[in-house]
């Protein structure tokens, strides 16, 4: 789960989250990480298989904005240094 500069969560799904989180910031990312520059990244979920994920983010991306900061409070923040 990324929060982006414009303050909107983005959320996808990677099995090497250091190498996406640096597409992301390098604009090689998503199509909306490009527009809208990542400036912190947390992790959901980790060590599940690709269905498991594709779950939890199917189930997040449906979250309400208000919800998503709740949950964005409770989770540790992810060492991105580039």
């Amino acid at each position: 789960m990324l929060l982006c500069d414009n303050g909107a969560y983005y959320c996808g799904i990677s099995n090497r989250p250091l190498l996406r989180w640096r597409a992301h910031c390098s604009g090689k990312g998503a199509k909306y990480t490009r527009m809208h520059t990542p400036v912190q990244m947390r992790l959901v979920c980790v060590g599940i298989n690709k269905a498991a994920a594709a779950r939890c983010e199917f189930r997040l991306k449906r979250l309400k904005v208000a919800e998503k900061s709740a949950l964005w409070q409770l989770l540790p923040d992810f060492q991105t240094r580039i």
